[in-house]
């Protein structure tokens, strides 16, 4: 993040790209327990961006906008591009934070003002912001970072630890033996959710140990309740 802050201070000193702002803002929103867990929300944040902002914004704003004259047409264009969204943000864990980025960009590139933009920079400086956000978190990162095969295989055998309390007898009918088995089965529930996320998050990770990790997640996940075969 520091580094992040020293390119900003430099820019502003140079008055370009205002809004790279947002290279500081991905360092904190990505910054998350694993590597892999974090690369995947910071490529969901970019393409999310890249659509919303560039694709969607831009592009819209330099061949569309110019042709509309009254505000209905403006508010098609906004529910389209907002539905859009709105189906990736509601869909899957997976693909939710790529709606949330889209709509963002986009709405940051045409509801900054009570009119048209005829600046292409807001778009652009977002990306960038986070391009370089992503370029500083790579860096660093990957070599400070815990790695998501780590913590899937620790929340995997403290599940295994907690199946093996939950099958000891209990005494019958106990309101607090009843309590404490409840939530025992929440926590498992909980680490099994963990496990099939960090396994997700694995396939971003790389490395010359990279093979090992994407078997040893297939082992896990073959041993998950209601898991999918792994692809590879």
């Amino acid at each position: 993040m520091n580094t992040c802050r020293l390119a900003l201070l430099r820019l502003d000193e140079c008055d370009r790209m205002e809004g790279i702002s947002t290279c500081m803002v991905t360092c904190a929103m990505t910054s998350l327990s694993s590597v892999g867990s974090s690369r995947q929300k910071q490529i969901l944040r970019i393409t999310g961006a890249m659509v919303g902002g560039i694709l969607c914004g831009i592009v819209a704003q330099v061949f569309t906008i110019p042709g509309l004259d009254t505000i209905s047409g403006f508010a098609t264009l906004f529910v389209l591009v907002t539905f859009i969204a709105a189906w990736f943000a509601t869909s899957s864990s997976r693909l939710s934070y790529c709606g949330l980025q889209m709509a963002l960009a986009f709405y940051l590139v045409h509801l900054q003002e009570f009119s048209p933009q005829t600046s292409l920079t807001a778009g652009r400086d977002r990306v960038a912001g986070i391009a370089l956000g992503l370029l500083a978190m790579w860096l660093v990162f990957d070599t400070l970072g815990a790695k998501s095969a780590v913590i899937m295989t620790d929340t995997f055998a403290r599940n295994l630890d907690l199946l093996a309390e939950q099958a000891i007898p209990w005494r019958d009918g106990k309101p607090a033996d009843v309590a404490r088995l409840r939530a025992l089965q929440s926590q498992i529930s909980q680490n099994f959710a963990q496990v099939n996320a960090q396994a997700d998050a694995v396939l971003f990770e790389i490395g010359p140990l990279r093979q090992m990790k994407l078997a040893q997640r297939r082992r896990l996940l073959d041993l998950q309740p209601g898991s999918d075969r792994p692809s590879s």
